[in-house]
């Protein structure tokens, strides 16, 4: 098999397991639907969603070497998106746990002056 067929077949499936189910407007991909015997996985990850990034850029990076410039720009573009939305999401995760963090701090303050 040669490389540039390999790379398609490789574009074929992480298109059609990855890219496609990437969220249109947040870029994140969704969490897995399956509950085992080992544990509930219904819950998306930061990690999980780094992991599965990274070969949707790796092969970006393999056509930007072979020389295909719309499937490099098509795989990179889904690659910021996601990274876009997972910084989007920490950002609000912070600003709400700061919120919670002062709240709580000024109940115990509170009680402690009782």
């Amino acid at each position: 098999m040669q490389k540039a067929d390999l790379l398609h077949r490789l574009y074929k499936d992480i298109n059609d397991i990855i890219i496609k189910r990437q969220h249109p407007v947040s870029g994140l991909l969704p969490a897995s639907t399956a509950i085992t015997t080992h544990g509930d996985y219904t819950d998306a990850w930061v990690r999980d969603n780094v992991y599965s990034i990274l070969s949707v850029w790796s092969l970006g990076m393999a056509f930007k070497r072979g020389g295909d410039k719309i499937k490099c720009d098509e795989l990179e573009q889904s690659t910021i998106k996601l990274m876009r939305g997972l910084l989007i999401s920490m950002t609000i995760s912070y600003r709400l746990l700061t919120l919670i963090h002062q709240s709580l701090t000024s109940k115990m303050i509170t009680l402690y002056e009782w």
